[in-house]
């Protein structure tokens, strides 16, 4: 186990932001904590990084190597970029030449080769900043990451970088708690799913038992040969449909019969499209966060 949870809760004067009664986190899984805004998650981060401090309860980690990367700017900003990720590796407890290997290391995954690291951060770009943060997480090689919103700022290549060292780092053994509302960005990276709610855990589980459990419709989008008008087409329990010429799309419950949808066409109409539009994290959350 990586993380236990007993009690903890979180309280601003007579707000309470978080409350959470048991929660177990196994070791060597990446673990989506979800969320609308407001839900606790930042809140829950900090608590396991130790940057803030439960009003009761108890949080307990495996290991004491622990990566955080904030969704607010933590940089030094008296020191160049390159020693901003030093820094972190040697604060991990590596040894001079290990922080160095460790540090050029990171700063190539984090695609960082090209910017001004020999200067202090604020001649960087946001996103370079984002990245100079993740940079300095992953030259810790902790046995537990806790990044919060790591994907925002990242394009397309350097997004690809970084699903790619969470992946390294998973089959190395290490446990990342990942915060995100680019649920396409991390949904292919994710195994469990925490979804936070009120300050509260309202699911706990892998991420197929989270779309199976909330998502209970889907999209279905069928083209004919023809164009067809509304009152053509039949009935399916539970269904409503919109035309938009030869387009038919049906709102239905999830895993409704292909032969159900080809009865409501007229009979004249042959089928040239057939799809469902796929079902992941952001359907599933829509539906939780309900």
């Amino acid at each position: 186990m990586a993380i236990r949870v007993s009690g903890a809760q979180k309280r601003y004067g007579d707000h309470v932001a978080l409350d959470i009664a048991e929660l177990e986190i196994p070791s060597g899984r990446v673990v989506g904590l979800l969320g609308e805004n407001g839900a606790g998650k930042s809140t829950l981060i900090d608590l396991i990084a130790g940057v803030s401090s439960p009003t009761r309860g108890h949080i307990e980690t495996a290991s004491s190597k622990i990566g955080w990367c904030s969704q607010r700017l933590v940089i030094d900003w008296f020191v160049s970029g390159w020693m901003n990720v030093w820094l972190g590796a040697c604060l991990a407890g590596l040894s001079g030449s290990q922080a160095k290997e460790a540090t050029d290391r990171a700063i190539t995954q984090a695609g960082l080769d090209d910017a001004k690291l020999d200067s202090t951060p604020e001649v960087l770009s946001g996103g370079q900043q984002q990245r100079l943060m993740i940079a300095r997480t992953f030259a810790m090689n902790p046995d537990i990451y806790l990044l919060d919103e790591p994907t925002v700022g990242l394009d397309i290549g350097n997004l690809e970088r970084f699903t790619q060292r969470v992946r390294e780092v998973r089959a190395d053994g290490a446990t990342v708690i990942v915060s995100s509302h680019e649920f396409e960005a991390v949904e292919d990276l994710i195994d469990d799913v925490i979804f936070l709610a009120g300050g509260r855990v309202t699911f706990f589980g892998s991420r197929r038992d989270f779309t199976d459990t909330f998502v209970t419709r889907e999209v279905i989008r069928v083209v004919v040969d023809r164009p067809v008008d509304r009152e053509e087409l039949g009935e399916i329990p539970g269904c409503s449909m919109e035309v938009d010429g030869t387009a038919v799309v049906i709102d239905a419950p999830r895993g409704t019969d292909f032969a159900a949808v080809l009865s409501c066409l007229p009979a004249d109409a042959d089928v040239r499209e057939y799809a469902r539009q796929p079902v992941g994290l952001r359907q599933a959350v829509k539906w939780a966060s309900q």
